[in-house]
């Protein structure tokens, strides 16, 4: 659908030239106050401009609709910038602004989840899941910056939004959620790195006395040992 609405934008676009070509044309002088015809013509740009906000704030709703995350809604209102101030636009979108905060609670909710996931597995295999061939310690610090780049954007832009949604008691709590998370993270960061340079010195003690080349040996391919 996001074809269809973005080639509704451009036609309403289209129609908002014409309408301003059609006042720039106008034949009469605009600056005598004893001419009648202005004050008409005013009044029907005015119409026509209302009519238009109207239907872009549809267009605007509907997109709030179909956005398949809260990356993706925010995105979209990012680039309508200023025109979500518009009087009929910002009256006609109220409703959906309360709904950022809850999808935002939903993803710091789907944070902690993987959080703790990644936690037990920690504490039962003493390893987690990584990108491949990551090394224990940078592929934990990688992953905790990540999911604080994640939490930390979207909030961002949600207090770059201005909006009175934001300062209610519901976002407040959320809010706090989000400061949880990242205290989170900074403590799990921590402490793998405290223990890494607790044992490191013995560890790599170790494998300096151990060959750099190993051979299988019942295949016999020489391979890495490290």
């Amino acid at each position: 659908k996001g074809k269809a609405l973005s080639k509704q934008i451009e036609n309403l676009f289209l129609e908002f030239t014409e309408f301003v070509t059609i006042f720039q044309n106008i034949t009469y002088n605009s600056l005598d106050i004893k001419e009648p015809a202005f004050k008409r013509d005013y009044e029907l740009f005015k119409e026509k401009i209302e009519y238009l906000d109207l239907r872009l704030a549809s267009i605007i709703n509907q997109g709030f609709d179909d956005c398949g995350s809260l990356e993706a809604v925010l995105k979209m209102l990012d680039a309508f910038g200023t025109l979500l101030d518009r009087p009929i636009i910002r009256k006609d979108s109220e409703p959906k602004y309360p709904l950022l905060i809850e999808m935002y609670e939903v993803e710091l909710d789907l944070t902690k989840k993987m959080f703790d996931q990644q936690n037990g597995i920690l504490k039962d295999t003493s390893s987690i899941v990584l990108h491949v061939n990551m090394p224990f310690v940078a592929g934990v610090l990688q992953w905790c910056q990540g999911m604080r780049e994640r939490i930390s954007l979207i909030r961002n832009k949600l207090v770059q939004l201005n909006h009175g949604a934001i300062e209610t008691a519901e976002a407040v709590i959320v809010f706090q959620k989000y400061t949880q998370m990242m205290e989170l993270l900074t403590g799990f960061e921590i402490k793998i790195y405290s223990d890494w340079t607790g044992s490191v010195g013995e560890v790599s003690e170790l494998n300096l006395d151990l060959p750099l080349l190993t051979r299988n040996e019942e295949s016999k391919p020489i391979s890495v040992n490290f």
